[in-house]
């Protein structure tokens, strides 16, 4: 039965459908060359759950910063806790540095931002995302957990055990 397989046309059929499989993957994988993101934005939300081992009821989210970033270009929008509608502050960031920019003025030339006013040290940021360049203890030894999912959206874990 198989050698009357390979014998007939389909043989011809079989080989052009691996061939094509096989030249899929082959291009698909591009080296490992990763694409980056040439524009987009992060919204960090920081969800607190009140009596998480009785249950889910409670629980309060605050919209901490919304990121937008364009290129090397990065802006940060921080909302107000009361009205996450109405931005408290807004930053404009470049590599470890950042500059504060006026919430009531709408249109910003950022070239001239960094030239007018003195930069402020990313580290020392305390509103809106907070930005450190220390290790996490431990992190290293960090044991992956199962994902979870809540309320239809699924989180990664992981635990640190420290000595």
């Amino acid at each position: 039965m198989i050698c009357r397989f390979f014998k007939s046309n389909n043989m011809k059929t079989f080989s052009f459908l691996i061939s094509t499989i096989s030249l899929f993957f082959i291009s698909s994988c591009d080296n490992g060359k990763k694409i980056p993101s040439e524009k987009g934005g992060i919204d960090l939300i920081s969800t607190v759950y009140f009596n998480a081992s009785k249950g889910l009821d409670k629980v309060q989210s605050f919209h901490v910063s919304k990121i937008n970033y364009s290129g090397d270009t990065i802006i940060e929008l921080v909302p107000d806790f009361t009205f996450p509608e109405i931005n408290q502050e807004i930053h404009y960031i470049n590599d470890t540095i950042y500059y504060a920019l006026n919430v009531e003025n709408s249109s910003v030339v950022l070239s001239e931002v960094s030239k007018k006013q003195n930069p402020l040290s990313l580290w020392n940021k305390k509103e809106g995302a907070i930005f450190s360049n220390e290790e996490i203890p431990n992190y290293r030894r960090r044991i992956n957990l199962p994902d979870t999912v809540l309320f239809q959206k699924k989180y990664k874990r992981f635990e640190i055990n420290s000595p």
